[in-house]
């Protein structure tokens, strides 16, 4: 089961702040381009319980990622711990608290040194 993942089925673009909540899975021949500056909040539990790891949320990468951060206009990817209208007991993030990327067989992540993966269990 990954019902209630987001399933990116053709090319797809995110921009701006984010909140995920359970898996994300960029499918074979899909293209998901993350623009310059998005703030990529994952929350610490995977509410939909789908993936490998039941417990983390994954983006699961089958297709392409294409992370484009800049010096001035970083993609930081990390685990929302904080904000008390989200979780039920706000504390700071810790290792973990996500899973990270998981590339499948013909999966590829496209990323700089202007994005930052903070706290996933996999960088």
């Amino acid at each position: 089961g990954d019902a209630g993942a987001i399933h990116v089925t053709r090319d797809e673009t995110w921009a701006g702040n984010l909140t995920i909540i359970g898996d994300v899975v960029v499918h074979k021949g899909a293209t998901l381009t993350i623009q310059p500056g998005a703030m990529v909040r994952v929350l610490p539990l995977d509410h939909y319980q789908g993936g490998k790891d039941k417990k983390h949320v994954e983006f699961v990468v089958q297709g392409t990622l294409v992370v484009k951060g800049n010096e001035q206009m970083k993609v930081v990817f990390r685990p929302e711990t904080q904000d008390a209208t989200l979780v039920s007991k706000p504390r700071k993030a810790q290792k973990g608290d996500w899973y990270g990327f998981r590339v499948e067989p013909g999966g590829k992540v496209d990323k700089n040194k202007f994005t930052y993966v903070n706290d996933a269990l996999k960088d």
